[in-house]
């Protein structure tokens, strides 16, 4: 039902119903990044340091 009253609109609105959408698409993503991007922070900083008397392991090449 909405294809045939899409079909009825101005080719103008059209073209600014698709950047709307896209503009709010892009807008989720850069939401979903930040979320995730502070969801790591947090973990991070949750992390508990070594305690003074566990060895620390050191990661070396070669």
């Amino acid at each position: 039902m909405s294809l045939l009253e899409e079909e009825g609109d101005d080719p103008e609105e059209r073209r600014r119903q698709m950047e709307a959408r896209e503009a709010a698409q892009n807008l989720g993503a850069v939401i979903g990044l930040a979320a995730g991007a502070a969801g790591a922070a947090a973990r991070q900083l949750r992390k508990d340091p070594p305690k003074p008397d566990e060895p620390q392991m050191k990661q070396t090449l070669g």
